[in-house]
C-alpha cells in the first residue's frame, strides 16, 4: 500500500485489507509518504493494533509517488504482490484468496486482475464499471495498446521488476508502465467480477490533466518504453505511438477549429474593430475615484484616437450589468455635458462578463492592449490570463495605431 494525505480514506482502505478471508499468511507493507494531514498517525495506530500483519515505511520527508511506490514494492517479501493505494479499497473479502489460487494453479500467468467500480469523489459523474467488456486472457501486446487494469485490482508475481529506469519517475501514469514491465514475463488473467473500488479526484495527477496533456504523456511513455523492453514489441509500440499521435493531431485541429469559430462569434458579439482595448475596473471600489478614473480614460480615448477604429471592452465580472450600464451612462453624460465633448456616433463600448478560459483564449489575440487603471481588478486580470498582453498607460494612448486585422463577420 502507498498513501499520502489520505486521512479521509485510509481507514476504509485498511479495513478492506484486514477483512480478507484467506488460508495463507499475508503482510501489509505501507509506504506513508510524509503526509501533511493525519494519515501517518492513522497508519501508526493500525500498526500498533496489528503488529504481526502491518509493516510501515516512514520516510522523514516527502519522496514522491513513484519513489514511494518503488521503495514499498522492494520492501515486499511475499510470493505475490497486490497493490492498493490509500484512497481506494477492496470490496470482496475473498479477493486475495481467489487471485492467489489462480496464480498458484497457472504458472504461465504473471498478472491477475478483476473489474472495479470507479467513482468521482466530488460526484461529478455517477459511479460506473472500469471495464464493460474484457477478455479473460491478455498479453503484453494488449497492454501496449491500452491500460485495462485498475490499479486497485491487480496482483502479480513478486521479483519480476528489479530496477526502474530514470524516466519512470517523471511519468504521471506509472501503474501502466509497471503492468507492461510485469507482462513481459507471462500472461494476464481477468476475473469478471467487481472486487475493488477505484476513487477519482478532480485534482489527481492524471485526472487533472487535459486530454491533450494525457495523449502527449502516453506518447512520451511509449517512446521511452520502446528502448527498454524487447525489440520484438517495437512494431506494436510504433503502431500505438501513431494511433495516439493521430488522436492528438485530431484533438489539436478540433480545438483550433473551435477556437476559430468561437473567435468569430466574439467578434460579432463584442463588435471588435481594428483596435480593441480592454479595461478591468475593480467594481468593488465603486466611488468617486473609480468614477473619475473611468471618466478620464474615456475622455482620453475619445479625444486622442480615431474612435471609429476602436472598441473599448470593459470587464464587469464582479458587478451587475445594470449597475455597470448606469455608471457608464452617467460618465458619458457627464463627459458630454460638463466637458462639452460631443459623443461620437460610432463610439463602441462592450461589456465583458463571465467568460470561461476558452472564450478568453479566443478573445485575447484580438486585444491590442490593456488600459491601465489606478483601481483594477487584479484577480479578474489573472483569471483571464490578461497579465501577459501589452499594457497601455494614459499618457501613451495617443501613440496607439491601428493594426490591419482581418475582421470578417
Amino acid at each position: 500500500m502507498t498513501t499520502y494525505n489520505h486521512e479521509n480514506y485510509i481507514t476504509q482502505s485498511l479495513e478492506s485489507v484486514l477483512m480478507q478471508q484467506v488460508n495463507f499468511e499475508y503482510e501489509v507493507v505501507i509506504g506513508e509518504d510524509y503526509s501533511t494531514d493525519n494519515t501517518r498517525k492513522i497508519v501508526i495506530d493500525y500498526q500498533r493494533n496489528y503488529p504481526e500483519k502491518i509493516r510501515l515505511l516512514l520516510p522523514d520527508k516527502n519522496i514522491g509517488v513513484h519513489k514511494n511506490f518503488m521503495n514499498t514494492l522492494q520492501a515486499c517479501q511475499g510470493q505475490y504482490i497486490a497493490v492498493l493505494e490509500g484512497d481506494d479499497y477492496w470490496i470482496s473479502p475473498d479477493k486475495l484468496q481467489r487471485q492467489v489460487d489462480f496464480l498458484d494453479e497457472h504458472p504461465e500467468y504473471v498478472i491477475c486482475f478483476h473489474n472495479a467500480i470507479i467513482f468521482w469523489q466530488d460526484n461529478r459523474q455517477p459511479p460506473g464499471l472500469f471495464r464493460h467488456k474484457q477478455k479473460e486472457t491478455s498479453s503484453i501486446e494488449d497492454l501496449l495498446i491500452e491500460n485495462f487494469i485498475p490499479t486497485a485490482s491487480v496482483m502479480y508475481r513478486s521479483g519480476l521488476i528489479k530496477n526502474f529506469p530514470e524516466w519512470f519517475y517523471e511519468l504521471s501514469m506509472g501503474d501502466w508502465v509497471i503492468h507492461i514491465f510485469n507482462a513481459q514475463y507471462g500472461n494476464i488473467w481477468y476475473i469478471n467480477e467487481v472486487m475493488s473500488a477505484y476513487r477519482l479526484h478532480s485534482q489527481g495527477a492524471w485526472t487533472s490533466k487535459s486530454d491533450e496533456q494525457r495523449l502527449s504523456a502516453i506518447i512520451q511513455m511509449f517512446s521511452n518504453i520502446k528502448g527498454y523492453i524487447d525489440i520484438k514489441y517495437k512494431e506494436t509500440i510504433n503502431k500505438s505511438i501513431n494511433y495516439y499521435s493521430n488522436g492528438l493531431d485530431y484533438l489539436l485541429k478540433q480545438k483550433e477549429s473551435e477556437k476559430s469559430s468561437l473567435s468569430d462569434n466574439l467578434c460579432k458579439i463584442l463588435s471588435l474593430r481594428n483596435i480593441n482595448l480592454i479595461i478591468f475596473p475593480n467594481w468593488e471600489e465603486i466611488n468617486d475615484f473609480l468614477y473619475k478614473n473611468l471618466k478620464i480614460t474615456l475622455i482620453t480615448l475619445i479625444t486622442q484616437q480615431d474612435i471609429s477604429q476602436v472598441t473599448i471592452l470593459i470587464e464587469i465580472t464582479n458587478v451587475d450589468i445594470e449597475d455597470a450600464e448606469s455608471i457608464l451612462s452617467d460618465i458619458l453624460f457627464s463627459i458630454s455635458l460638463e466637458e462639452n465633448i460631443e459623443m461620437p456616433e460610432d463610439l463602441s463600448i462592450s461589456f465583458v462578463s463571465n467568460m470561461d478560459q476558452k472564450e478568453w483564449a479566443a478573445l485575447l489575440p484580438w486585444i491590442y492592449a490593456r488600459i491601465s487603471l489606478d483601481i483594477e481588478n487584479k484577480e479578474a486580470i489573472i483569471q483571464a490570463q490578461a497579465q501577459n498582453i501589452p499594457v497601455c498607460y494614459m499618457e501613451n494612448i495617443s501613440n496607439i495605431q491601428a493594426k490591419q486585422i482581418n475582421l470578417e463577420y
